[in-house]
């Protein structure tokens, strides 16, 4: 009678021998995020792929926007007639060229939502982004994983 231990070793053994097909770990990893002053997306990304090989990434992010009427002083109108939200998905798709060791180090950006959003300032007054919010951001490269990054917000007016 075999004893479970040496099964048990020999079934490592050829575990680490004889890799898993499709248990394959992703070495696509988002290293931050970040929103700049205007309000657009920045997600910096790290990934491993074959030397000198071009590749398609794309970030995808639910981003939500809030638009408030200023005046020229840049103090945002009191009336709630003079705000407008929107929320919608953006992405953005570049290539990018891994080094001769097959690293990709690369920054893909998107700027906050744009949408129709239905109101319109008083003369002397114009549109603009007060706050902006991105959840999901995902980063994936093409038919390949995908990264998540963590959600960002920023207040760019304060009323």
């Amino acid at each position: 009678m075999k004893s479970p231990v040496r099964f048990s070793l020999y079934a490592a053994a050829a575990a680490a021998v004889f890799p898993t097909f499709g248990a394959e770990a992703s070495a696509l990893e988002v290293t931050s995020t970040s929103v700049d002053d205007e309000g657009g997306l920045r997600a910096e990304f790290v990934d491993d792929v074959s030397p000198k090989t071009q590749v398609n990434y794309t970030v995808s992010t639910t981003a939500s926007a809030l638009y408030v009427c200023v005046d020229k002083q840049f103090e945002p109108l009191p009336e709630a007639r003079f705000r407008a939200a929107t929320e919608t998905l953006i992405e953005e798709h570049a290539p990018f060229t891994s080094t001769p060791g097959g690293r990709v180090t690369g920054v893909l950006a998107v700027g906050p939502p744009r949408e129709r959003l239905g109101f319109t300032c008083p003369i002397r007054a114009s549109g603009k982004l007060a706050e902006v919010k991105y959840v999901q951001i995902r980063v994936q490269r093409e038919n390949g994983p995908i990264a998540l990054g963590e959600d960002q917000s920023k207040v760019l007016i304060r009323f």
